[in-house]
């Protein structure tokens, strides 16, 4: 009896997952577009701030082991989040 709990349990998870990124795929285009008009109607001296936001965002994407060095190239990048899933 408490294995099907536990399995509904994850079943709900999956769900609560699956919406959260349907709604994260509907809103990003209008987000990066908002992001993007923010980049170009700001000032010069705003605009390091952008570029220190997508540095920040793009970190995140990126296996910590590989964050910061730059004798990586992007193939390098691929296998190691294959290996990773």
């Amino acid at each position: 009896m408490q294995s099907l709990a536990m399995f509904d349990w994850f079943r709900f998870s999956s769900r609560e997952r699956r919406k959260k990124l349907r709604l994260d795929r509907k809103h990003i285009e209008e987000r990066a577009r908002r992001f993007l008009k923010s980049y170009l109607d700001a000032e010069e001296m705003r605009k390091p701030d952008f570029y220190r936001t997508v540095q920040r965002i793009s970190e995140m994407c990126q296996p910590a082991e590989l964050i910061g060095r730059v004798d990586v190239d992007d193939s390098r990048i691929a296998e190691t989040r294959r290996k990773r899933r």
